[in-house]
């Protein structure tokens, strides 16, 4: 049997022990019924015992409260949540919380992320398990992780392009993968190189014993012979050039991609250095790209894919902040809004980009059996 390149360590997930929902005991849990069910065990009279059908059964306790709490409190003040939310929630902070930040997210996005790619919302005050204190007291982790890659299949609209004027092909892609590579991890050519790399790297070290064990993907043969010839140009060299083109006959997609890489300019600044032997690898791929349906690149990605839960990976975004200190909560609140901008700038693209040529590909889909909304 062929081997795959596997990603290192077992994937853990990332509960905290401190926020999550204390739900109420079910009928006979413990042999006791439910309270619901007693009622006068006597006549009634002035020795009568009383009913405890009104009595609650079990409590919400959250260790951490008075962050999420103050964290309710300025995402009220910033008008993130409806007015009846807190209602609706029953008054539990962790759920306002991300019921609010998911509104939110749903009203500027519609449902252009929902058909594309599956994003799973996050806050936690604890980065694993154990309930490590790389976080300090009073400081929670706002994450977002990726459970359902997007799928870019851009040859044909890169044939488009270099039909209409040589190099515009070549340069498109490139400042593509330059912009997006500054925020999100993606999957394209150069991934799957690096993992037909390995495999001819395991099949010198089996010899001839079992050569016919291995697979080769043609990553070469599915790159376009534009992109692979491409000069190795600077990224404002690769703006200058796809400027004149803003006006030109493919000009919504040259005006997407120069407004994607504006949004993609400045990096989100996050503490690496508290996360750093948390996660086992880096992010997973939040869009796969291709030039063809099928293609090496895709082939690899289905290879590779089988093993990537071997692993806990790094979220798409997180940003920590003390819900106490105003400016840390809007600096959060700016990057989330960037990371949300940047992907609606993409999937619209990417949906403009895919109606170029035949329906796209259906590839593998990540789904690890979460709930819409991680409440960790």
């Amino acid at each position: 049997m062929p081997r795959q390149p596997k990603t290192r360590g077992g994937d853990r997930q990332r509960r905290s022990p401190a926020l999550h929902e204390v739900g109420p005991k079910p009928f006979g849990a413990g042999g006791v019924a439910s309270s619901a069910l007693v009622a006068l065990l006597a006549p009634a009279s002035a020795q009568a015992i009383p009913t405890l059908a009104n009595v609650p059964t079990s409590y919400d306790w959250e260790e951490n409260s008075g962050t999420l709490l103050s964290l309710c409190r300025v995402l009220a003040e910033r008008e993130v949540g409806e007015g009846n939310l807190w209602k609706r929630t029953n008054g539990n902070p962790l759920r306002f919380a991300i019921a609010a930040i998911q509104s939110k997210v749903e009203r500027a996005c519609g449902e252009l992320l929902t058909r594309n790619v599956d994003y799973q919302l996050a806050i936690q005050d604890t980065v694993d398990d154990f309930g490590r204190a790389e976080l300090r007291e009073g400081v929670l982790l706002l994450m977002v992780e990726c459970d359902g890659c997007g799928y870019l299949r851009i040859g044909s609209a890169l044939n488009a392009l270099e039909a209409e004027t040589p190099g515009l092909g070549a340069a498109f892609y490139n400042l593509l993968r330059f912009s997006l590579y500054r925020w999100m991890r993606i999957y394209d050519h150069t991934d799957a190189k690096q993992y037909n790399e390995t495999l001819y790297e395991w099949a010198t070290q089996d010899g001839e014993s079992n050569p016919s064990a291995y697979e080769f993907p043609d990553v070469d043969g599915s790159i376009p012979p534009f992109v692979h010839s491409s000069a190795e140009l600077e990224v404002r060299m690769l703006i200058k050039f796809l400027r004149q083109h803003k006006g030109g006959r493919y000009g919504a997609w040259v005006r997407s991609l120069l407004k994607l890489h504006a949004l993609c300019r400045f990096r989100a600044q996050v503490p690496r250095e508290l996360f750093e032997d948390v996660w086992d690898d880096q992010p997973l791929p939040v869009l796969l790209v291709t030039f063809q349906d099928r293609d090496g690149i895709a082939a690899c990605f289905e290879a590779e894919s089988q093993s990537m839960y071997e692993a806990s990976h790094e979220p798409a975004f997180w940003a920590v902040f003390s819900p106490d200190k105003a400016e840390e909560v809007d600096a959060a609140l700016l990057s989330f809004r960037r990371f949300l901008a940047i992907n609606l700038e993409l999937f619209t693209l990417v949906e403009a980009l895919n109606q170029h040529g035949e329906a796209p590909y259906e590839g593998p889909h990540f789904d690890r059996q979460h709930q819409e909304l991680l409440a960790q």
